[in-house]
């Protein structure tokens, strides 16, 4: 399937959980139909669009939506907290250029990953807890500088220590 293809698709998709009163609507441009690696410019301006689009069609629809971002895969979204900064610094800018509405939450990797029947993330190993608390800190730190929320994937058998401190960071 080539991208205007996909792109097409996930704007059928978009209008139907508008059309179905979702209210918070993931917007994850970051899997290429050929599968292939995207360029971070790439799923910036896909994001803009989709997020252009949906608002668009919520306001026709006289619907109240908001929007998160963020990725399931490896991807721009996945990289140092640098790089996260810059990204969603970029994000959040073209979106005020455009007058669209920024994003509610940021949807982030923050060291879980689900496999079968249990998370195999780095997150879930207690010896490696104050250095990925820092990590989600600063992950948070930029959300919360960006006015968003962090919404963190994954988090199904993670030890009850690390989740209970979860909320704190």
């Amino acid at each position: 399937m080539n991208k205007k293809k996909a792109m097409h698709l996930a704007k059928i998709s978009l209008k139907a959980d508008i059309d179905n009163n979702f209210k918070v609507i993931h917007i994850d441009p970051s899997v290429s139909p050929e599968n292939k690696i995207i360029s971070r410019k790439v799923i910036i301006n896909d994001i803009i669009e989709l997020i252009d689009f949906c608002h668009e069609y919520s306001q026709k629809r006289n619907k109240k939506i908001f929007f998160e971002i963020g990725t399931e895969e490896p991807s721009c979204f996945t990289g140092t907290t640098n790089e996260l900064k810059d990204l969603v610094d970029e994000i959040i800018t073209r979106l005020s250029l455009s007058k669209l509405p920024n994003p509610l939450f940021c949807v982030l990797q923050t060291g879980t990953r689900v496999k079968e029947l249990s998370n195999i993330g780095d997150l879930n190993n207690l010896k490696l807890i104050k250095k990925n608390f820092l990590k989600i800190n600063k992950i948070s730190n930029i959300c919360k500088n960006n006015n968003l929320m962090l919404k963190q994937h994954n988090t199904d058998y993670l030890k009850y220590k690390i989740l209970k401190q979860l909320p704190k960071l």
